[in-house]
């Protein structure tokens, strides 16, 4: 096997190890939505929680507060999650339009085309990172607030109960 045909063979393995990569990644920011919509989902059983262990009473000020504050700030997070939940624009290696194909692809010689392919699945794969990137810290962010919203509503109801006085039969 001559140098030109070795460097042929490298390059057709790069190009499909970048395609593996850049499938790998639409993967993940399809798992990422996935986690985004149940996050969203949980939204409803906080609401759920909320109504089920009474929380709409009246309370002392202190117990509006610290039920409030976290509530705003939960439901911001849920806006948020939705922003990034909107369709993305994900970058494509090669654009499905026949005649770029036919001008900018067809006429190339093996190693050009090659080259070429490589280079626009680096940048594909350079700008879908930055939206998975973008998910994935939703998701991060997003169940923390899940996470501290539920600790600080259970706190605080039982908080209230303990300071109430106790029901009289």
């Amino acid at each position: 096997m001559n140098e030109q045909d070795s460097e042929t063979k490298n390059k057709a393995l790069v190009l499909a190890e970048l395609q593996k990569y850049q499938d790998v990644l639409m993967a993940a920011g399809d798992s990422l939505d996935s986690k985004i919509h149940q996050l969203i989902a949980a939204g409803s059983l906080v609401l759920g929680l909320f109504s089920t262990l009474g929380m709409i009473q009246t309370g002392p000020v202190w117990y509006w507060v610290v039920v409030l504050v976290p509530a705003v700030a939960y439901l911001v997070s849920l806006i948020w999650l939705g922003s990034v939940l909107l369709p993305a624009n994900y970058a494509v290696p090669i654009q499905a339009d026949w005649a770029n194909l036919y001008t900018a692809y067809v006429p190339l010689q093996e190693a050009d085309l090659y080259d070429r392919m490589i280079k626009q699945y680096i940048l594909a794969i350079e700008a879908n990172s930055k939206v998975t990137e973008r998910k994935a810290k939703a998701v991060r962010i997003g169940v923390w607030a899940l996470m501290a919203t539920l600790v600080i509503l259970i706190g605080s109801r039982l908080l209230l109960a303990m300071s109430s006085p106790a029901p009289t039969l």
